[in-house]
């Protein structure tokens, strides 16, 4: 073969790889994010369920916690004990403490649970109560209102895709039509394990943008509609949760004298 022939074929040869290479690459680059541009990250809660039987051990546990939160990125949405920004509204829930907080990044609920601060503090409460603690993995893009309200629903439903899901989810759907937040979702994937026995497997948490929002949804025809479909779904619980009080505002001259 006349060699004059093979070198111009190879170039053109050469030439169309050459264009299929650049395009696949700006393809690529079309395809791929900016740096601009971030994948949304799923925030992560905590539910702590509690009975307590020695206040000043629990003052003690409590008081150690806050560093701990804000070193792992997390912060409360809602706490209180029984009659003071906890309320029973069915079920196995009476004389029960409860603490919600939330990490913009689940991966933050492992950070604080399992890391060295916590299992230190966790002994301050040794014999102190009975605990149940679960981590939720929450929706991603939604937030809970601030300064608003919480409204917990514990249940136990026996089988995935049993027609008790839907009386649930009608319940939910109720509650966002009246502009509550559904913070995460409502499965049993979304539900972590921490401690204690949960005697469910599946969390509602809703986000009101008031107190008094919250307590009427937990009285209403839907609600009440939900608490009649019975077993095979139990509602182990609704808790009605308040929103952290701000701290008190002091003057120097009527802060405490550091002894």
């Amino acid at each position: 073969m006349n060699r004059r022939l093979i070198n111009p074929i190879a170039r053109c040869c050469l030439a169309a790889l050459a264009v299929a290479v650049a395009s696949t690459s700006i393809l690529a680059l079309a395809q791929a994010p900016s740096q601009g541009q971030s994948q949304a990250i799923a925030p992560g809660y905590l539910v702590v369920l509690g009975r307590s039987f020695d206040r000043n051990k629990i003052i003690a546990y409590s008081a150690a916690l806050p560093p701990i939160y804000a070193e792992t990125g997390g912060h409360y949405i809602g706490i209180g004990r029984p009659g003071g920004g906890v309320s029973c509204v069915y079920g196995l829930c009476e004389g029960r403490s409860a603490v919600i907080a939330r990490w913009a990044d689940q991966k933050g609920i492992d950070a604080f649970w399992w890391g060295d601060a916590y299992r230190k503090a966790i002994r301050l409460r040794d014999g102190a109560g009975v605990f149940t603690v679960v981590g939720l993995k929450a929706i991603t893009n939604t937030t809970p209102f601030d300064a608003g309200a919480l409204l917990i629903g514990t249940m136990s439903i026996p089988a995935v895709g049993s027609s008790d899901v839907g009386a649930a989810q009608a319940w939910i759907d109720s509650a966002t039509a009246t502009g509550a937040r559904l913070l995460a979702p409502f499965s049993a994937t979304a539900v972590i394990p921490l401690e204690g026995d949960a005697l469910y497997n599946r969390v509602v948490l809703l986000s009101f943008e008031s107190k008094d929002k919250r307590d009427a949804f937990a009285v209403s025809a839907a609600t009440k509609s939900l608490l009649a479909a019975g077993p095979p779904l139990t509602i182990v619980s609704i808790i009605a949760v308040d929103a952290p009080q701000p701290a008190p505002k002091t003057s120097p001259a009527a802060s405490p004298v550091a002894k």
